[in-house]
């Protein structure tokens, strides 16, 4: 599974955002570990595609990625967004790929 963190303002690079690229946002990362998510039929096929606009420490990326999930995370901060990657990688770094993209790209 990917995860993708876009370095940036939420506004800009949501208008970049493919369409219908994101099956599920989740902003608040402690629900999303602890509801049957996989359930809702917007994202019961795996893999599916879920979106965090405020990425932080990258709780909900890699709660995501635990479930066979893609991710796009969104993050005004480099430093918090390379946070957010070391630990998606700590938590599984044989399987998968963490994509950071700033602002430019």
């Amino acid at each position: 599974m990917t995860v993708s963190i876009l370095i940036g303002d939420v506004r800009r690079r949501l208008e970049v955002l493919p369409a219908e690229s994101v099956h599920c946002v989740v902003t608040s990362p402690p629900y999303f570990g602890l509801r049957a998510y996989g359930t809702l039929t917007a994202i019961r096929t795996v893999p599916a595609t879920v979106l965090d606009p405020f990425l932080g420490s990258g709780t909900t990326a890699m709660v995501a990625h635990r479930l066979s999930r893609q991710s796009i995370g969104i993050e005004l901060n480099p430093d918090f967004a390379a946070m957010a990657r070391r630990r998606i990688v700590r938590d599984s770094p044989l399987f998968g790929d963490v994509i950071i993209s700033d602002g430019d790209s």
